[in-house]
């Protein structure tokens, strides 16, 4: 893709009918659009440390599987190469009512553990009965409060966030949204 993405023309096709095509319209970003790479398990977490990528986590993975993993990824990138850029995908939930937000934690648990007894194996179901190692839930100190520790824990350099969750009227999901835009806003990062 990087080669594509560069203009050269990249060879397609079966073998024997292979031919030279060139991709168009060409990206905005240059060299390329930044990459990052979604690794589940040790092997695919090496490679994407030996190619220099940033590892892009389920939002499922709780905050100690995510740690190990990233110590993988560390241990995996070329040396003297800097560390790349630290995406982490959470679910992001902020209200000031905390019933709202006991609502929410409630309905995001029995959606994460419906999705694990159904085959989604990336966590066991232990693991994600506290909502607090996989989601940010709660006022917006709380909030703020979660997100640093995912950037002392691991590094965190950008958060992206599932705004959509179970139990929250389309309101409550908006003014969450706000918030988080308000958090980002004010945070400097």
């Amino acid at each position: 893709m990087k080669r594509a993405w560069a203009s050269e023309a990249i060879e397609v096709g079966e073998p024997g009918t292979r031919q030279a095509v060139r991709i168009a319209p060409l990206p905005v970003q240059q060299p390329h659009p930044e990459l990052w790479v979604a690794a589940f398990g040790p092997l695919a977490l090496k490679q994407a440390g030996e190619l220099g990528l940033p590892y892009l986590s389920s939002p499922l993975e709780t905050i100690g599987r995510l740690t190990r993993n990233h110590e993988l990824h560390r241990e995996a990138l070329p040396q003297g190469a800097p560390r790349p850029i630290v995406p982490v995908m959470r679910t992001v939930f902020i209200s000031e009512d905390r019933a709202t937000c006991d609502r929410v934690r409630s309905a995001l648990t029995a959606q994460a553990l419906r999705m694990a007894r159904a085959g989604a194996r990336l966590v066991q179901e232990e693991e994600l009965a506290d909502i607090e190692n996989w989601a940010v839930v709660g006022g917006l100190d709380q909030v703020r409060a979660g997100l640093d520790h995912y950037r002392e824990r691991i590094g965190m350099t950008h958060v992206i966030a599932r705004c959509g969750v179970p139990d929250a009227a389309p309101r409550e999901i908006d003014e969450s949204i706000r918030a988080l835009a308000e958090l980002a806003g004010t945070s400097g990062r």
